[in-house]
């Protein structure tokens, strides 16, 4: 499961270099449209709560930190950076040897209230 999730996270990086790189002449939103669509996928493998695949965003200057969930342990989560345009960091996120890590309890919170927000904005069917 963790391969497909870091395969996953590897295309969405891709995609989101591409796009930086086509700001300038508008091709950008083509891959944009791709990158969010695999963070789509993930969202609905990972669905409710903090579990593998899930998105993480945390609201950085005028923009978001992006993280996709790879495992979750009792005290920490380990996260993959997705780097979205400026490519905005969260400062609670911290680099320990390869690995990038939260503690579970920020995550989980993160989780919930991103869960919360999405019930209440969900498109009709």
């Amino acid at each position: 499961m963790k391969n497909i999730i870091t395969d996953t996270v590897e295309e969405i990086n891709r995609l989101a270099g591409i796009a930086r790189e086509n700001l300038r002449d508008g091709k950008w939103r083509e891959y944009d449209e791709q990158l969010w669509e695999k963070v789509e996928e993930l969202q609905k493998f990972a669905g409710t709560g903090l579990k593998p695949g899930k998105h993480l965003k945390w609201n950085v200057a005028d923009g978001y930190a992006h993280y996709i969930v790879l495992k979750v342990n009792k005290r920490f989560t380990e996260v993959a950076f997705i780097d979205y345009m400026d490519g905005y960091r969260f400062m609670g996120v911290f680099q320990d040897g390869n690995k990038l890590l939260v503690p579970t309890q920020v995550a989980r919170k993160m989780a919930e209230w991103q869960d919360r927000i999405e019930v209440l904005f969900k498109k009709p069917a």
